[in-house]
C-alpha cells in the first residue's frame, strides 16, 4: 500500500493467514509489530547494510498497531481485553523509544502517536459523533515543543508537521496547515516551514484556478473574493521585506495567516463546477 514501486521503502507485515494467530488475543498483533522492530535493530549488529539504512538521514518508522482496533471492535472499548491491549501498547512504545534512543544516542528522534479514528462504546465507527471522529495525538522528542496544554489538531495537519520535522517538501496534495506552536526550532526554521506550507498551498490553488478559468467562458469566470494573484504578490513582497529585516517570527506569522485563506480559495475552485440539487418534497 505505501511502498509499491518505491525502492527506499521497506515493509514487513503479517499476511491475512498469519493474522489468525491472534484470533483469541488480538494484542498479539501489536506485540508482533514491536518484536519485528526489535529484531531489525538486532540484525543491524551483524549486517552492515542494515546499519547503513538505519543511519541514513530522514529515516521514518511507521508502526501500524492493529490489535487495539481489533479488540475495540470485537470485545468493545471498555472490555478487559481492550484495557490489557492498551497496557501492551504502552509497554511496547516505552521499549521502542528506549531502543531508538540507545541506538542513535543523539536526541534527534521525534515521536508521533495517533489513531485514524475513534469508536463508540459498542465498538463501531463511521458516523460523525465525537467518540468516532476524535482521536488521541501525542508528540514528543526532538524539535517538539513541550506543553501540558491540550490542543485540537486536525489529522490533515500531521502531513506538514511530519514534513517539517524531517526536512522534506510537504506532500503535493496535502491540505494540512502547519501547527507551528508544536515545533521547538529556531525562528528562521519556523519561517522556512511556514513559507513552504504557504507556497505548497498556493501552488495547488494556482493550478486549480487555471483549470477552472481555462474551461469557463470569460464573462462567466468568477474569482475567489479576497484571494487573487495580485493579492499574493503583495503578500510575497511583505514576507520578503520581513525576511530581509530578519524578522522571521513576523514572516512566519504572516505566512500562517494566509495559509487558511489559500486553502479556502483552493476548496472554492475545487468545488467550482459543483451543482447544487434542490429536491422538492412531494405535495
Amino acid at each position: 500500500m505505501f511502498g509499491d514501486g518505491l525502492s527506499h521503502v521497506f515493509i514487513d507485515a503479517y499476511s491475512h493467514e498469519e493474522e489468525d494467530f491472534a484470533s483469541k488475543n488480538a494484542a498479539q498483533l501489536d506485540k508482533w509489530v514491536f518484536e519485528k522492530v526489535k529484531k531489525y535493530f538486532q540484525q543491524s549488529t551483524h549486517s552492515s547494510n542494515a546499519t547503513e539504512l538505519l543511519k541514513e538521514d530522514k529515516v521514518v518508522f511507521f508502526l501500524h498497531l492493529l490489535g487495539l482496533d481489533t479488540n475495540g471492535h470485537g470485545n468493545k472499548p471498555h472490555s478487559k481485553e481492550y484495557i490489557d491491549n492498551i497496557l501492551v501498547v504502552d509497554e511496547g512504545i516505552k521499549e521502542i523509544v528506549e531502543l531508538f534512543e540507545n541506538f542513535y544516542g543523539d536526541n534527534r528522534t521525534a515521536y508521533l502517536f495517533t489513531a485514524d479514528h475513534g469508536m463508540t462504546d459498542w465498538g463501531s465507527h463511521g458516523a460523525g459523533s465525537d467518540d468516532e471522529i476524535e482521536t488521541p495525538f501525542v508528540a514528543w522528542g526532538s524539535s517538539i515543543a513541550q506543553s501540558k496544554l491540550k490542543r485540537v489538531v486536525n489529522q490533515v495537519d500531521l502531513a506538514p508537521l511530519m514534513s517539517s520535522l524531517i526536512g522534506i517538501a510537504i506532500p503535493m496534495n496535502s491540505v494540512g496547515i502547519l501547527r507551528l506552536e508544536l515545533l521547538d526550532v529556531q525562528s528562521k526554521m519556523k519561517y522556512q516551514a511556514a513559507c513552504s506550507n504557504l507556497k505548497q498551498m498556493v501552488e495547488q490553488y494556482s493550478i486549480k484556478r487555471e483549470e477552472r478559468k481555462r474551461t469557463a467562458l470569460p464573462m462567466m469566470f468568477r474569482e475567489y473574493k479576497g484571494f487573487a494573484p495580485v493579492i499574493l504578490q503583495r503578500v510575497n513582497s511583505e514576507v520578503s521585506r520581513l525576511v530581509d529585516s530578519r524578522r522571521f517570527d513576523a514572516a512566519a506569522a504572516l505566512c500562517l495567516e494566509w495559509i487558511p485563506r489559500a486553502r479556502d480559495a483552493l476548496i472554492y475552485f475545487h468545488r467550482y463546477h459543483r451543482v447544487l440539487l434542490r429536491i422538492r418534497e412531494p405535495t
